[in-house]
């Protein structure tokens, strides 16, 4: 407000409306107090209201030289007080006692319209912030010529001494400066506003004004300038930076929300110039997220950092190249989320982290059973962590189906390790071989067991994981019952055909080597100095064997094949493609879905059903219109239908924002009400396709109070305005409902 508290009329302590008499007095006066060392007061500083003033020399002169012209004293002269009636000196007499309420109030009782009461009320009402108010009050001085005369006849003596448009335009200028944070376009798209304990219509005055016209391009350039400014600083912070650019992209998101919220609330979401910004904005903080993301790969925190950053460029986002850029970034960034270590479980997952890092030799589980006390012990932490974060968590998931692959390919490794051994023994007639084998498979077997029990995802390898488990076990029943006789010589029973399995692990990486050995032995016929009695049942051996090097070798078919599973996290890296010129909050809850699903981002006035209700219906001759104001914590669906259940419109609106169906057919209507968030595309159950998958509800107006609108043969219009959150006082009395009912 400093046009206001250091307007040159208040320095001099004069009104607007002063002689220059008046103007030279005080002059002279403060002068001659400044010479004593003192300050003089007069009747217009109202210093409890505005605060002190700075009557300087330099602050004195400065003030003469702003009143020098006649151009400068009319435009001072819109922000200071006048007096030309008795209502203005009982005006100033109530602000002198510190009331401005009380001032406003006595204006609007009297309710005369000149000049220095529509100044007098509008200074009043940018004090009290009610910037609709003040706008009313401006626009109509400035919209009737014989009230803006009197004004300038008042301040210059020639009431033809500047031009309306003139005056305008420097208004316009101070009113950008005084409300820089203040959305002034949307301020003047208001229809009323509240002074003391009235309701004023505007109508159509504000947004139809001349003042609107001139203030549009002014506060559009200040915005786009600024916004300019804010990317040119951006994009030059070092890439290799990671700080610097994730501070730099919470500052942008921060510092250009509101400025694009002015834009496209002034402008449209469909005007070129919000496109153009609103992509650049996004693409740009997304960009300094990318730089952060990859250049801070030591911090397990990255994803948490940015999810809410790049999800804000998502939702802003309007051109299709730039909503894809950000919409596949947003997945990369929300897949790392959804697999970060929840901080209430990080000490146990380190030391799972570490046992999936060891090795274990034949020996340590033969004769120790090594292995299975340590997983045992790895299986119980797994099961405290299921138990903190939820046995449907991807974290809990992706950890378990670690610690099973790691585990079980340990386990094949010492198997197919000891049926080798045992193999190359038994042409020696050495059977200590069978004895270690039966002992591995022995101590293995509660291992296998517990395995089992742990989730998997990956779809190839719970088949291959499977189908392992049931060779083992086909192993374990087949050694089992294989015995020494009494001089301690191995008799071969019908079961031996199996001894030559090689079970192959799920990791390709760790299997293939043997897999190739086997293929290339059959090829050349040499069948690794098994028994004659054995030989005839190779081939059942070499059936298996060729299984499972389908499983392990992408060379050896075109059947699905497993690629060698990651025991250690991914680091994963967003893109760093440089962008080419051309939008509540993180919840952690977000990594606690039962199923996974894609979230499709729509925009406020978007029909997620349009495939099945079509573009609804509209009757472009009406001004009837539905405004819906979602207040709430979830973002909605809005159907509006006729009485006998016919859809006539239907839009999707975002939480915290507003949306207005325009051009509604005459008739009466109820609306039906769909809240949630997250939503699916995909989602199936009954009624068209996709919905919200979390916080989901269903709700109608009350069939007894329809909405009415007007026919176009009335020459009436309707209008409605509900919100989606409870307020006092409402319009509309809503009902819960099922989900069957809003469709």
């Amino acid at each position: 407000m400093d046009i206001i508290r250091n307007n040159p009329y208040r320095v001099l302590g004069v009104l607007a409306n002063a002689s220059r008499k008046e103007i030279e007095r005080n002059k002279s006066q403060i002068k001659a107090f400044a010479k004593v060392g003192k300050t003089p007061s007069f009747p217009y500083d109202f210093e409890n209201i505005l605060g002190p003033i700075d009557r300087s020399e330099d602050n004195l002169n400065d003030a003469v030289s702003k009143l020098t012209f006649d151009k400068d004293k009319v435009a001072y002269g819109l922000f200071w007080f006048n007096n030309a009636s008795f209502i203005d000196e009982e005006t100033l007499r109530r602000l002198k006692e510190n009331n401005i309420d009380n001032a406003i109030s006595y204006i609007v009782l009297c309710g005369k319209a000149s000049y220095s009461t529509y100044i007098n009320m509008g200074v009043l009402s940018l004090l009290n912030s009610n910037w609709v108010s003040a706008a009313f009050c401006y626009v109509r001085l400035f919209e009737s010529e014989s009230i803006w005369s009197q004004y300038i006849q008042s301040i210059t003596g020639n009431p033809l001494n500047m031009p309306i448009s003139e005056a305008m335009d420097s208004f316009a200028d101070n009113l950008i400066k005084l409300s820089s944070v203040t959305n002034w376009l949307a301020t003047f798209k208001n229809t009323t506003f509240n002074v003391s304990t009235r309701n004023i219509d505007c109508g159509d005055k504000l947004k139809t004004s001349k003042l609107y016209s001139v203030l549009v391009p002014k506060y559009i350039s200040t915005i786009t300038n600024k916004l300019d400014s804010l990317l040119a600083e951006a994009e030059n912070i070092n890439k290799s930076d990671a700080s610097a650019n994730l501070k730099m992209a919470s500052e942008l998101e921060l510092s250009c929300r509101d400025l694009l919220v002015t834009l496209k609330d002034s402008l449209g979401n469909n005007d070129r110039i919000y496109i153009r910004y609103a992509d650049e904005v996004a693409l740009q903080i997304l960009n300094n997220c990318i730089a952060y993301y990859n250049h801070d790969q030591d911090n397990s925190n990255r994803p948490k950092n940015i999810l809410r950053l790049v999800r804000f460029c998502v939702r802003i986002a309007e051109g299709q190249t730039a909503k894809d850029r950000c919409k596949n970034n947003f997945d990369i960034v929300k897949e790392a989320y959804d697999n970060m270590c929840p901080q209430e479980v990080a000490q146990d997952v380190t030391y799972i982290e570490s046992y999936l890092k060891e090795s274990y030799s034949r020996d340590d589980i033969v004769n120790t059973n090594k292995l299975k006390d340590k997983v045992i012990e790895i299986l119980n932490k797994l099961n405290g962590i299921k138990q903190k974060i939820g046995a449907n968590n991807k974290y809990y998931f992706a950890l378990s189906e670690r610690v099973v692959i790691v585990t079980f390919n340990t386990l094949i490794d010492q198997i197919n390790a000891a049926t080798r051994a045992y193999d190359n023994a038994a042409q020696h007639n050495d059977y200590i071989e069978l004895y270690r084998l039966r002992m591995l498979l022995i101590s293995s077997k509660p291992i296998v067991a517990e395995l089992e029990l742990y989730p998997q995802k990956d779809t190839s390898n719970i088949s291959y994981f499977k189908r392992n488990v049931e060779m083992f076990y086909k192993l374990y029943a087949d050694y089992h019952v294989a015995e020494f006789n009494n001089n301690q010589t191995y008799t071969p029973t019908t079961y031996d055909s199996h001894s030559k399995v090689i079970i192959s692990g799920v990791n390709s990486a760790r299997t293939s080597s043997y897999s190739q050995n086997v293929s290339r032995n059959k090829e050349s016929g040499n069948t690794n100095g098994l028994p004659n009695a054995e030989k005839c049942l190779l081939g059942i051996a070499a059936v298996i064997i060729i299984i499972l090097v389908i499983i392990v070798s992408a060379s050896y078919s075109d059947e699905p094949k497993i690629q060698s599973t990651n025991t250690t996290p991914p680091t994963e890296s967003v893109e760093s493609s440089t962008l080419t010129s051309a939008y509540n909050n993180e919840d952690n809850s977000e990594a606690n879905v039962t199923e996974p699903y894609d979230i499709t981002y729509y925009n406020t006035g978007d029909m997620p059903y349009r495939d099945f209700y079509g573009k609804g219906k509209y009757d472009k001759r009406t001004k009837n219109y539905l405004e819906i104001d979602n207040g709430g914590e979830t973002d909605a669906v809005v159907f509006l239908e006729t009485l006998d259940g016919r859809k006539i419109r239907h839009a999707y609106i975002c939480k915290n924002e507003k949306f207005k169906m325009k051009h509604i057919p005459g008739g009466k209507y109820i609306i039906k009400i769909m809240q949630g968030n997250s939503w699916n595309a995909q989602k199936d159950d009954g009624g068209p396709i996709g919905g919200f998958m979390e916080d989901v509800s269903y709700s109608k107006s009350e069939d007894y109070d329809p909405f009415v609108y007007p026919s176009y043969s009335s020459g009436k219009w309707g209008w409605y305005s509900v919100t989606l959150y409870k307020t006092e006082n409402g319009n509309m009395s809503t009902q819960m409902i099922s989900k069957d009912e809003i469709f």
